[in-house]
Order: C-alpha cells, then structure tokens, then sequence
C-alpha cells in the first residue's frame, strides 16, 4: 500500500493532505508518496502512524532503506540544496583545485568559485566556460601521427587549435583518462568557414 493510499483510506486524512505531502519522499527516494509504501514511511516518523502501537525496529517485508533507518533510528544523509550541480562544482575541484577552496562535500555548497582560476596557461588542466570543442581529427596516418587539430566555437565563430595527437582508441575498464593540455583556444587565429 502506497503512504498516499495509506494516509487517505487508513488513517483517513483530510484529502487536502496528499498534495501538501506529496513531495515529502523525493529526498530519499525520489518519487512522490504514491510511488512509496506506507511501511517505508514509517521510520522516518512521517503522519499517520502516531497511535497505532508499532514495535521500534524493521519488520518483515521493509525495504533495504527503511530497515537501516528503523534499526538504527537515524541515519547520515547529505542532501545538496542546489542538486547536482555540486557534483559538478566536486568534479571541477578535483580537476583544478585552486579553483574551489574546501575539502569535502559539506563546504562545496557554499564555496565560492574563483573563475580566474580554471583557464590558467601552463596549467595541466584548463577548462574554457566560453569555448566548446566541436571536433577533433588526428592529422596524418592514425598509426604516426603527431599532431591534432581541435575545432571550437568561441562566442558564435568557429576556430581551429594544433596540439599533440589524439588517442583514438577505445578505453578500457580500468583506463585512466587525462585531458589533453594542449586543447586551447589561441587568440588571434582567423575563424573557419562556419558551413
């Protein structure tokens, strides 16, 4: 029985409950209160259940969540209030540390980013907020070459870079992956014909 169902035919809530709880199970499961059982909602001591008696503790049948919250009768959850866009701010951390000060998920929320930071020449990682690489080709035979050319898009007008050559084959399970150094955008070179 979904908590929806449970809350309306159960414990005979007011029907103008279930809209103002239907958003309440998006944090830990990411589907609303008709899409998650009444006895995983019940750990989390949401409405409906004061008064019914329940033994503390995970009873048959609970869910793999709802099981270690009963039994523990808390558990860690980090939610970020801007979503997943930490994970990208995390992401970018690691690739140019100079970039976001911090040293965890809790203070990534609130780090402020110094922009001046990532696009460093001489810097083993540039990362370009107004340059998008649109193509690369090795140039010369697969086997010997020794240069690429990168095509990006600058602000609407197409360019074309020269750097070492690509590694074209593909990656493994366990590769790591580096990012080439040399994909930079020059100042100054003419634009490509954009058809």
């Amino acid at each position: 029985m979904s908590y929806r169902d449970f809350l309306a035919k159960v414990a005979r809530a007011d029907p103008g409950v279930v809209p103002f709880f239907q958003a309440k199970t998006h944090g830990e499961w990411g589907v609303g209160i008709d899409a998650v059982g009444a006895l995983e909602v019940w750990p989390f001591e949401l409405p409906g259940f004061q008064g019914l008696d329940l033994e503390p503790g995970a009873a048959p049948h609970m869910g793999f969540t709802a099981s270690g919250y009963a039994a523990t009768r808390g558990s860690y959850k980090f939610h970020f209030p801007d979503g997943n866009a930490s994970i990208a701010r995390l992401l970018v951390r690691s690739l140019v540390p100079s970039s976001i000060p911090g040293r965890s998920a809790d203070d990534i929320v609130t780090a402020a980013v110094d922009y001046g930071q990532l696009d460093r020449p001489g810097a083993p990682v540039r990362i370009r907020l107004n340059c998008i690489a649109v193509a690369a080709r090795n140039l010369g035979a697969p086997a010997t070459a020794q240069e690429a050319e990168i095509i990006y898009s600058r602000g609407g007008t197409l360019a074309a870079a020269r750097t070492k050559a690509l590694v074209t084959r593909l990656l493994e399970h366990d590769d790591p992956v580096s990012m080439p150094r040399a994909a930079r955008c020059p100042e100054g070179r003419p634009p490509l014909p954009s058809g």
